[in-house]
């Protein structure tokens, strides 16, 4: 069963989806076409990092531990419940370049609500 999310969309598990076991957020993008070229000869390829992570909130939509931000730097949770697949840094690949896995079953009473998150690496830079 796949559940495609907008930016900014909520669901409850519960609701929608109550014999949910296991949740999987895939992240996938694709690299831009060329920016340029290097003395008329190299094409340049633009470079784009995108970083999925998810946030483990407690009943009172509230951090307890750092452990509770899972993310290319912190790639499990406590619990072993929640899994980073890794950092992609180019989009490079067919499928989902990253991906954070939850085996709902295993995770703790203290965490009620996951808050999904993309965003761009050095955004500023990339414009």
């Amino acid at each position: 069963m796949a559940i495609n999310l907008q930016k900014g969309q909520q669901i409850s598990l519960k609701k929608e989806a109550p014999g949910l076991t296991k949740l999987m957020c895939g992240l996938g993008w694709d690299i831009p076409k060329s920016s340029g070229r290097l003395l008329g000869l190299f094409k340049l390829q633009a470079h784009v990092d995108l970083d999925a992570s998810v946030l483990c909130l407690n009943p009172n939509d509230k951090l307890t531990s750092k452990s509770d931000v899972v993310y290319f730097g912190n790639l499990h949770h406590n619990s072993l419940a929640i899994t980073h697949l890794g950092d992609n840094l180019t989009g490079k690949g067919d499928e989902d370049d990253e991906g954070i896995l939850v085996n709902l079953p295993q995770v703790p009473e203290t965490i009620s609500k996951f808050v999904f998150v993309v965003n761009i690496y050095n955004c500023i830079k990339q414009k």
